[in-house]
This record gives structure tokens, sequence and C-alpha cells, in this order.
């Protein structure tokens, strides 16, 4: 083979190489994987290719990468990855879920973002009953919740204690149902509610001696009427 033709031949192969995208940069990494089905698309499309092929990395949008990165963490239960989250709320939403799966309330420490703390925290309250991890929930609204949702659960009265005016009573009002202590009908702040609290356990026990004591004369004879049939 003439040298000319040499030459030619491998101008050939260098041009094809290159059209194929199989040439690599100076640092030896490959420009082009010609096994990549995502390359050809373009924008979200190829982004969202990437993230139902778990390849992360290639994502180019910062909250998508995010959630490919959460959910790979979860794939691969391990924690360590979470910290490759770039933004807050994804990496709490992250560190969150592995506090419950390892049921490892001191990761709800370290979690930056205020509201994945919480929820965090929350969860913990949920779980073991105990009134601590409400205290530690710091967005006013849902630590009270937390213990409005704990007093429920526990049929502790002491935790409606914290809650304001209206979801006090109510809380007070579902305790006494649950339980069936007319007792707790005198702690609601409104008197006319005791009465309706007092009806309330009558029917549900069956009871016709919790008639007896409701105050109001039209809510006894309800009572009585109800209980009679």
């Amino acid at each position: 083979m003439k040298p000319t033709t040499v030459i030619l031949v491998i101008a050939l192969v260098a041009i094809t190489l290159f059209a194929s995208g199989c040439l690599t940069n100076p640092t030896g990494s490959t420009v082009v994987d010609p096994n990549d089905q995502c390359t050809a698309l373009e924008g979200g499309a190829k982004d969202n290719c990437y993230l139902e092929a778990g390849k992360c990395s290639k994502i180019t949008g910062t909250s998508l990468r995010d959630i490919c990165v959460v959910e790979l963490a979860k794939k691969k239960n391990d924690i360590t990855v979470c910290n490759l989250v770039a933004s807050a709320q994804p990496q709490g939403n992250c560190q969150n879920h592995f506090s419950q799966v390892m049921e490892d309330p001191t990761i709800c420490d370290v979690i930056y973002d205020i509201y994945w703390k919480d929820i965090c925290y929350f969860n913990h309250a949920q779980r073991t009953h105990d009134p601590q991890f409400c205290s530690s929930v710091d967005t006013i609204d849902k630590q009270l919740g937390c213990f409005s949702d704990l007093a429920r659960v526990t049929n502790n009265v002491e935790y409606c204690a914290r809650l304001s005016y209206v979801n006090a009573d109510r809380c007070y009002y579902d305790i006494a149902i649950n339980t069936l202590n007319v007792n707790l009908c005198t702690k609601l702040r409104a008197p006319i509610n005791h009465d309706s609290c007092r009806l309330k356990i009558a029917k549900a026990s069956n009871n016709v001696a919790f008639c007896n004591i409701i105050n109001s004369n039209k809510v006894k004879a309800t009572c009585f009427e109800a209980l009679a049939q």
C-alpha cells in the first residue's frame, strides 16, 4: 500500500471516529457514549431520561439532579449519599428518610432545612409517643399539632393543656369520648358543652346513669329517650 493511501485510510478512520463520537478528549474521558440513549434528547427530556436511568451526574438541572440523588440514596440504603444533594430541602428529605428507617432521632439534629427538621421530630414523636420530640418541633403550629395528635393517640389529657382554647376543648372532648370518662367533660371551658359531652358518653356507653348528671332538662330528656330505644 502506498504511503499516500495509508494516510488517506488513517484520515478516514479518524473522521469516522469523530463523527461517531468515539474520540476521547485530552483527559482520556469519552466525549460521547455511543450506548447513551439520552444523548440524542435535549433540555428537560434529556434530564428526565437520565433521571429514569439513574445517571444523576449527567442531569444538568439542579432540582431534578437532587431528586435523583435522593432516590439513589434510598436505593443504595446509604445515608452518606444525602451529602451529595446540593439544596437544603431535598437533602433534609433524604436525611429524614434515614432517620425514620434507622429509628435514629439524632439525625434530625443535623438537618438544616427547618421544614424537614420539624417533620423528622414530629415523626419520631408519633412513633415513640415521646413528648420531648414534639417540644423539639420549631414551628409553633406544627408543635401544637404534634401535641394534639399525641394526646389523642395516648389519651393523655396533659397534652391538651398545651393547646389553644378551641383545640384544647376539642382535645378534652375527644379523649372523654374515647375513654368514656365523663369527668373530663367539665374540662371544657364552655359550660354549654358539658352536657353535650355527657350525652355523647351516655350514648356511647349505653349507660343511663350518665343521663342523670346532665344539667339541661332538654338534653337530659334527649338522653333518656335515646337510651330507651
